[in-house]
């Protein structure tokens, strides 16, 4: 298992994971925006800092699978 994480974060930071790596790279940037954007939402709706990260972190890291299930891999 170890093995296989090793593997593919290699792979990914060679740029050999994706078969296109600027979907791959827009949609990262996207679920980042996406977690900033929500994080700061909650701030501004009055949640502290220790309330608002782990809410904000929940949701952009579930929102992954979504951006991510159209990517192809090599």
């Amino acid at each position: 298992m170890w093995e296989m994480a090793v593997t593919s974060m290699t792979a990914f930071f060679r740029g050999r994971l994706f078969a296109n790596n600027g979907r791959a790279y827009s949609q990262i940037a996207l679920g980042a925006g996406t977690t900033a954007l929500i994080f700061l939402a909650e701030r501004k709706a009055g949640l502290s800092m220790l309330a608002a990260a782990p809410m904000a972190g929940f949701i952009g890291g579930a929102l992954q699978p979504f951006l991510f299930k159209t990517l192809k891999y090599r």
